[in-house]
Parts: structure tokens; C-alpha cells; sequence
């Protein structure tokens, strides 16, 4: 059995993170042995930060998958979102790829009802990067196509303390303008 062509690999939120944060562990994601990986305690200290900022942030257990969207619930984990690039930029037609990690109902429409859903992403640190810009702009111009209504902007949550900050972040014109280049960038370096 061969490989899959690069073509035919989406390019994807976790690529996307790998490639701000360094453009050679965006190239060791798509090309090297997933075997070889090490284990990080960090990357379980920002799960757990994310798991209690999200207890916090919703009422109640979060539902799972599209049912969970068909029926409204507050809180959506385990979506994961696909769509095609289609403006007329050099990457016209690749695939895009996103698991947000949470989901959250916010007044709207959608193909469900007078409901919409935003994407939610957990912070550590005191102001959001590019790299948090970045994963809500990609998670909310796939979840626009996925509900069929707008998503004017993303939800990013931090556990301060004893009291949850939340920043909301405009999904507007500038920030797609930065996301298009950043795709750009990726898929020439992943090449």
C-alpha cells in the first residue's frame, strides 16, 4: 500500500498550530513516522486547563457530534468540520479540516433553527495569539458552511483564578485575509 498523495491531505487545524508555533514541526506532523512522537507533560496540563475552563463556561455536560447540534444542546464536542478552499487563491480546491474543541449555542440561525453555534477554544496566558486567531478563524469559516448561518465571531476561555475570562474575537474580513495567507504558507511549506 502507498502513500496518499499530499493532495489528497487536508490541510488542518493541528498543522495549522504546528506551523505557527515552528514551520519544521508542521513538516515533522505531515511527513514523519507518528511512532517516533515523545509524550509532553505540557500538552496534558493545557488539556486538564482546557477541561475545567469548559466546566466552567457550560451548565451542564457538553453533547457529542451532530445529534447534539440537530438537538440544540448548549455545549458541542466531537464535530469535526471539513470544507474546501474557494476563493481564488493559489490553493483553490484543497481541503480544510478542523476539530474545535467545543462548540457553543449562541442566538442566530442555523439549518436547525433560530440557534447558532460558535467555536470555543481554551487559552493559557493573558492575551490570545496568533495561533488562537488563527484556529478560531479556520474552525468558524468551516462551521459557516457546516450550520448553514454566519458565525460573526469565535469564544476564547481562560480559568483565572476562581473566575473564567472570556474573549470574544471577531471572525471578520482581516482575520480571513490572515488565515487565507497563513494556508498559503503552510501548504508551500509542507511542499
Amino acid at each position: 500500500m502507498g502513500a496518499t498523495p499530499l493532495a489528497d491531505k487536508p490541510l488542518t487545524d493541528r498543522l495549522l498550530r504546528s506551523w505557527v508555533r515552528c514551520r519544521r514541526r508542521a513538516w515533522l506532523d505531515r511527513h514523519a513516522n507518528p511512532d517516533d512522537r515523545l509524550y509532553t507533560a505540557h500538552r496534558t496540563l493545557q488539556l486538564d486547563d482546557q477541561q475545567r475552563s469548559f466546566v466552567a463556561l457550560l451548565p451542564g455536560k457538553p453533547g457529542h457530534g451532530l445529534a447534539a447540534c440537530e438537538r440544540g444542546d448548549t455545549g458541542v464536542v466531537g464535530v469535526r468540520l471539513r470544507g474546501v478552499l474557494l476563493d481564488d487563491s493559489a490553493l483553490k480546491g484543497s481541503a480544510l479540516e478542523a476539530h474545535p474543541p467545543l462548540l457553543e449555542r449562541v442566538k442566530g440561525s442555523s439549518r436547525w433553527g433560530d440557534f447558532a453555534y460558535r467555536p470555543v477554544i481554551a487559552r493559557q496566558g493573558r492575551r490570545l495569539t496568533r495561533e488562537h486567531r488563527l484556529q478560531l478563524a479556520l474552525a468558524g469559516r468551516l462551521l459557516v458552511e457546516f450550520q448553514g448561518g454566519p458565525v460573526p465571531d469565535g469564544l476564547a476561555v481562560a480559568g483565572s483564578g476562581r473566575r473564567l475570562e472570556r474573549e470574544r474575537l471577531p471572525l471578520g474580513n482581516s482575520l480571513n485575509r490572515q488565515l487565507d495567507d497563513s494556508l498559503l504558507r503552510l501548504s508551500a511549506d509542507l511542499n
